[in-house]
């Protein structure tokens, strides 16, 4: 049985999903977070030995990273790791890139003209919207994230692992659109991640690329609008979030959803030397795998 493995980085934690199959969709194995104090060292291998420890013997399929703009410093830590271990399949997605695939795949699949879909973050925030003009996606200001009824949405999605009821409340103070939103909508960037990383990896591997190591991100682009149906369809699911062709998005109160168990803190050793990572992360040049 193969896995797929999901992170996502914020300025305050990591937070993963590892699923079973070659999909991204398939059933948990393990999920959590790890809170990140850049008053010290973070050890990205240690983090990544224990979820890979977890894998045993099954092949890790795919593994899809994410990060907001202020955890560049973490997702660079974590890209090295990957990279000294000689990990193939690694695919890169900011969250700007996985807040405009869902909200395009959303609106594809619920048969809506005019959808947003907001990602709150320990400080970062996106806003992504579709509407007939094409698709928008940025960075935003926090106090901005309710300042979307001038695009007239048909729904507006919540999802993230920031301060969703304060978003969700001045959200519903302000549009008379549905606010949407589910329990484990903390996961949403590692699941996303997770399904993109996956259905990247399948379809180049249905192309016969040669094997490789760390898969380029600007590969990512070619094959993420094939990616969209199975990362929107997934991610529904794994949020709660039930979609139907032409259906309403049901006005949904945020489900009390359960605490990812934190793992243990790591063992802080003495940092290597990391670089800090450009806006897209770049891979090593490609190495020999060992037998």
């Amino acid at each position: 049985m193969n896995l797929v493995l999901g992170l996502s980085m914020t300025s305050s934690s990591v937070r993963w999903v590892l699923v079973e199959g070659t999909t991204g969709e398939g059933a948990t194995l393990d999920r959590g977070s790890l809170p990140v104090d850049h008053d010290d060292a973070f050890d990205a291998d240690t983090l990544l030995s224990a979820l890979l420890a977890k894998a045993g013997d099954r092949r890790v399929h795919a593994i899809g990273l994410t990060w907001t703009g202020s955890a560049e410093t973490t997702a660079s830590a974590i890209w090295q790791a990957l990279t000294d271990r000689r990990v193939e399949n690694v695919i890169a997605v900011s969250d700007v890139e996985a807040a405009e695939a869902l909200t395009c795949g959303i609106a594809d699949i619920a048969g809506y003209d005019r959808v947003v879909v907001c990602v709150v973050e320990p400080g970062a925030a996106v806003v992504a919207a579709v509407t007939p003009d094409g698709v928008i996606a940025d960075r935003v200001d926090a106090a901005a994230l309710a300042d979307v009824d001038g695009l007239n949405p048909d729904a507006v999605f919540v999802v993230g692992s920031g301060d969703l009821d304060a978003v969700v409340a001045a959200l519903e103070q302000r549009i008379a659109a549905p606010v949407v939103t589910a329990a484990d909508a903390d996961l949403a960037l590692a699941r996303g991640a997770a399904l993109a990383s996956a259905s990247a990896v399948s379809i180049l591997d249905a192309e016969a690329a040669p094997k490789r190591q760390l898969s380029p991100t600007s590969k990512l682009a070619a094959v993420l609008a094939a990616a969209v149906v199975t990362f929107v369809v997934s991610l529904s699911v794994a949020l709660g979030m039930t979609l139907s062709p032409g259906g309403e998005a049901p006005r949904m109160a945020r489900a009390e959803a359960p605490v990812p168990e934190a793992a243990p803190a790591p063992p802080v050793k003495a940092p290597s030397p990391v670089k800090a990572a450009p806006k897209e992360p770049k891979p090593a040049a490609p190495r020999p795998t060992p037998p």
